[in-house]
């Protein structure tokens, strides 16, 4: 027996070169029968065939002897002859001309279920100027010898993202008026200045382009062909937002509020005649600012389901150039968090003997936190030095909702050179009261689709320039304009009943009171960026 495994393993040796053969062995061309495996021959004609041959046989690769193929007018291409030609061509992203490619690829296939992305691999057969030592690290594992490794076969992709997102509702915050004695919403010489209701653009905030980035990188597993590992991160980064105004004796502004006393709606306010549960408070000056972020990240494990290789027209010569189409599903794990803030500040000056001077800030905070399954497929095709990419995912799991709300105010007299306190509130602004500060959480159930589609241009044999564009969606979150309550009990607030002390304990109705008020969140936005691979 051990004579006859000799006998064929030499004859396996001698009849390519004997025939007249070529032999070049491809990563996905290893069989995977009982002891076997099959090769890929150009005879000396430029014919291609295939051979079965014992794994533990030594191939010997001449294919620098090769005449090199030249590129043919389109008329005298045949599809039977560039396909031949095309054996040569499997890759995954590294057609460096229009026209038969002789570099080693990562793996392919030809039909549906092939494997790919095997990669190089230590101990077998790649082609002449690619080298195997960018994955394997077995010859550095040797002692006071560093080693820093790729895997056999990767890629990284980072982009520039210019993205627009959801813009912040919030209600009605600034009014002003001709009427000093009658500022409140809804009254005819009423404009609202910041929130719902304006009509110059400043009914949200946080709308204008925000700039980020994603990177994407991943790589093939040699010992599971047509198998490989990603991961992602991307940022929109931090954006702001901020409004100021200030009050005049002719054009007052004020922060509007609905009463909920209706006893103070003819006595507190201005004796107005006309009055509403609509009112205000009366300050010199108001700001408002707004913050947001948005990170995200996932890990997936993906598996090429389909690829096929062929020629076409070029797109712009009279000529046929490589083509080739895949697409791969994945699954995995996906992170997403949107952090949100709005804090308004206000001042006001009230004329008593000792002017006092009122102060007073409220703060909405929210946080969205998602963890949850993440699954999709990746489309490709690509012709010549073109290429277009389709992503296709969604996210479902948990989203972590936190709001937190917290308030301040404060009424000083100067005494001298020095200010006094007569009366401070730690948990009091105006739509922060003592009845919905703090920190509240809860956890629903959200979902996250994605849409991405990408046109590259391949400006090298590793590189590749991208443009494209993405689509997330977020179907539930809360926002910091959204917390917010506008029905107050003035006597239950210190800023409202300044210089006086709010009652305590409070009385009904306690107001402003929270509530989770849930939206959802859209995320879109241009890319450019390029892709390496190796």
């Amino acid at each position: 027996m051990k004579r006859l495994k000799a006998l064929i393993a030499l004859t396996t040796l001698i009849a390519p070169t004997s025939l007249g053969w070529n032999a070049s062995l491809h990563a996905d061309d290893l069989g995977s029968n009982n002891g076997t495996r099959v090769i890929t021959v150009r005879k000396a004609d430029g014919t291609i065939v295939k051979r079965t041959v014992p794994k533990t046989a030594t191939v010997t690769q001449s294919k620098a002897s090769l005449p090199r193929p030249t590129r043919k007018p389109s008329s005298e291409v045949t599809q039977a002859s560039y396909q031949a030609g095309m054996e040569e061509v499997v890759h995954e992203g590294e057609m460096i001309h229009e026209g038969v490619v002789h570099e080693h690829g990562a793996g392919g296939c030809t039909t549906c279920g092939s494997p790919s992305g095997s990669g190089c691999g230590c101990g077998s057969s790649c082609d002449a100027g690619v080298g195997c030592d960018l994955g394997c690290c077995d010859q550095c594992l040797q002692p006071n010898r560093l080693c820093i490794c790729l895997p056999g076969h990767g890629w990284a992709h980072m982009e520039y993202m210019m993205g627009w997102t959801s813009p912040m509702n919030i209600p009605p915050l600034v009014i002003t008026g001709t009427d000093p004695d009658a500022v409140f919403v809804g009254d005819p010489n009423t404009r609202v200045l910041l929130g719902e209701g304006n009509t110059t653009g400043r009914d949200t905030m946080l709308s204008d382009r925000r700039a980020g980035g994603r990177l994407r990188f991943g790589w093939s597993l040699a010992n599971f062909p047509g198998y490989g590992i990603d991961a992602e991160y991307f940022s929109l980064g931090n954006a702001t937002d901020s409004f100021r105004a200030t009050g005049t004796a002719t054009n007052p502004i004020a922060l509007p509020f609905q009463e909920v006393n209706p006893n103070l709606l003819q006595t507190l306010y201005d004796n107005d005649p006309n009055a509403t549960s609509e009112s205000s408070k009366t300050v010199d000056r108001a700001t408002f600012h707004a913050r947001s972020r948005l990170d995200g990240g996932a890990v997936h494990f993906s598996k090429l389901f389909c690829c096929s290789n062929g020629c076409r027209p070029s797109f712009f010569f009279c000529d046929s150039v490589p083509t080739q189409s895949r697409w791969e599903g994945f699954v995995g794990y996906r992170y997403m968090q949107l952090k949100e803030s709005l804090e308004g500040e206000y001042g006001a000056l009230i004329p008593t003997t000792a002017p006092l001077t009122l102060a007073a800030n409220d703060y909405f905070g929210t946080t969205n936190q998602f963890n949850g399954a993440d699954f999709g497929v990746r489309l490709q095709r690509k012709r010549g030095y073109w290429s277009s990419d389709l992503l296709l995912r969604m996210a479902m799991g948990n989203n972590r909702e936190t709001v937190t709300i917290r308030g301040n105010s404060s009424v000083t007299t100067p005494n001298g050179a020095t200010t006094r306190t007569v009366f401070s509130s730690a948990t009091t602004g105006i739509y922060a009261g003592p009845s919905n500060v703090g920190v509240r959480e809860q956890d629903v159930f959200a979902i996250i689709p994605e849409l991405g589609a990408t046109v590259g241009y391949q400006l090298t044999q590793r590189i590749r320039l991208t443009a494209g564009y993405t689509f997330i969606y977020w179907s539930r979150v809360v926002r910091p304009g959204e917390q917010i309550d506008r029905e107050i009990n003035s006597l239950n607030n210190g800023f409202l009943t300044a210089p006086a002390a709010a009652l305590n304990p409070r009385i009904s109705p306690d107001k402003p009171q929270f509530e989770f008020k849930e939206t959802d969140y859209v995320v879109q936005g241009l890319n450019l960026g390029g892709e390496y691979r190796w």
